[in-house]
């Protein structure tokens, strides 16, 4: 009967262990996709005259080969449609008086703490806390 327990008990921290595993594998998919977007949105302003894109197709457009998938994150509930927000489209770099502060690309889904990721005008990524 204690073998049992034991082996139950083995299971159980098994599945757990791997639900953890695979949490933490997406929360890094997630924040490597938004800075991308990030990275992606300051050489786009780079090449326009500092102008930030209009929209993602926009911001898309400007790679050799458009990748969508960025669009869409692992931990994102609706697979459907874009898991980010553009929130400076089509403002320019300069006049952006703090770009360390400023967000220019959100996440529209929460991290399993309820926290959320953004870009940033100067190309750097935070997770941001939950808003009160």
């Amino acid at each position: 009967m204690n073998k049992l327990k034991y082996l139950a008990l083995l299971i159980v921290f098994i599945f757990c262990s791997r639900a953890v595993a695979d949490e933490s594998a997406d929360r890094k998919a997630c924040i490597s996709q938004i800075q991308k977007l990030g990275e992606l949105s300051v050489n786009f302003a780079a090449a326009n005259r500092g102008r930030l894109p209009k929209s993602f197709d926009e911001l898309l457009s400007a790679q050799k080969t458009p990748d969508r998938s960025l669009l869409v994150a692992p931990l994102a509930a609706e697979k459907g449609k874009p898991s980010y927000e553009l929130l400076s489209p089509a403002e320019k770099l300069s006049g952006i008086l703090n770009p360390s502060r400023t967000v220019v690309i959100r996440s529209l889904y929460s991290l399993k703490d309820g926290r959320r990721l953004a870009a940033f005008a100067d190309g750097h990524v935070e997770i941001l806390d939950a808003s009160p």
